[in-house]
């Protein structure tokens, strides 16, 4: 049975990490990647409860959208 409790332990373990890999590799934008123009932040409710620090972004002028991190007050890059 212990061999049972440390490979679910494992398993839990590498989620965790790829969980935290995929959220480093997520970064913040203001800005569209495909027409660099200006984005807006969309309100997901479901987004909010789950990763508050996290946005879904969409561009108006090309329609692209995908989640970025919320840039934090004090940046200004």
């Amino acid at each position: 049975m212990i061999v049972f409790y440390v490979l679910l332990g494992f398993v839990l373990l590498r989620f965790v990490l790829v969980l935290l890999a995929a959220a480093l590799l997520v970064r913040p934008v203001t800005a569209c990647p495909a027409c660099f123009r200006p984005s807006l932040p969309i309100q997901r409710a479901w987004l909010a409860r789950l990763a508050p620090w996290f946005e879904w972004r969409w561009c108006p002028h090309c329609g692209w959208q995908a989640l970025a991190r919320r840039r934090r007050a004090g940046d200004d890059a």
